[in-house]
């Protein structure tokens, strides 16, 4: 498998949000990410992100959530690949957040 490329198939997950937000979703099937932004503090107050299509469209999707903390983004190469996102959701002093 040297220097070869492999395509992988993509997943729906989704949609986000809910019971204190408005649900969003992505509407075109994503090729590849391009960047992940969120604003981060103590804990993560909102995030977004940017893909290309199949047909090398960008999109952009949010941020999505509060306007605390300071404003990341991670910008990633064509031959890149997240295989993971992983955080967790607890509620404290009764508002719910995520870290």
């Amino acid at each position: 498998m040297d220097g070869e490329t492999v395509e992988t198939l993509s997943i729906k997950v989704g949609p986000w949000g809910g019971s204190r937000g408005v649900p969003f979703d992505i509407i075109e099937e994503p090729k590849r990410l391009v960047s992940v932004t969120a604003r981060v503090g103590t804990f993560v107050s909102s995030f977004g992100f940017s893909y290309v299509d199949p047909a090398g469209r960008k999109h952009t999707v949010g941020p999505v959530g509060g306007n605390g903390g300071k404003l990341v983004t991670i910008q990633f190469e064509p031959t890149e690949y997240v295989k993971e996102f992983s955080g967790s959701v607890g509620l404290t002093k009764g508002t719910w957040i995520v870290t």
